[in-house]
């Protein structure tokens, strides 16, 4: 006796996929194999750059430091010694801030080392420094100016770079500072 009947009678065969959903789903896998080398390749980019940025970095750095030690000397030798260490010293800056235009231009402001306006007013203080000595006056203002510039470099250095030796954004920096 049979109480429940079927409407319809069950069919042993397979039922097959329909090629539209292997399709969407090959769409689908293959989008997500897409992303996935889109999002290592981008990674890759990132550490690239991130590792460009530490090396301009450290340029700049030990150009600073190159030119640093350079107006020390200057500071301690007689006035012969300064006009050959000051060519020396204007090469330094003159490359650190060259690097520090690529940084700016690439990673944006707050990757700068150095102020704009700062190399310009080093440049012209050191010709006239130049000047001064090569006309045997006295160059004891130019001098002070340009100690004050050092002085200026020195402190961004001390500022700017982290334990690591890498530098800080200026957003970083604005955050570490007590306020």
């Amino acid at each position: 006796m049979n109480v429940l009947q079927r409407k319809r009678r069950r069919d042993y065969r397979h039922r097959q996929i329909s090629p539209f959903i292997w399709v969407g789903l090959a769409l689908v896998v293959a989008l997500f194999a897409w992303a996935l080398v889109a999002q290592i390749g981008k990674n890759q980019l990132s550490a690239q750059l991130s590792g460009t940025r530490d090396q301009l970095a450290v340029r700049i750095q030990d150009n600073l430091n190159q030119a640093l030690s350079g107006f020390d000397e200057m500071s301690r030798r007689s006035t012969d010694a300064q006009r050959e260490l000051l060519p020396e010293v204007k090469r330094y800056l003159y490359a650190a801030d060259l690097l520090n235009d690529m940084l700016r231009d690439i990673y944006g402001e707050n990757y700068s080392l150095m102020d704009e306006n700062l190399y310009g007013l080093m440049e012209s203080t050191m010709d006239e420094y130049a000047q001064l000595l090569s006309q045997g006056q006295s160059a004891t203002e130019a001098h002070d100016s340009l100690s004050a510039y050092m002085d200026q470099i020195s402190g961004v250095l001390s500022t700017r770079f982290g334990v690591n030796g890498m530098v800080l954004p200026k957003t970083a920096m604005n955050s570490e500072s007590p306020g």
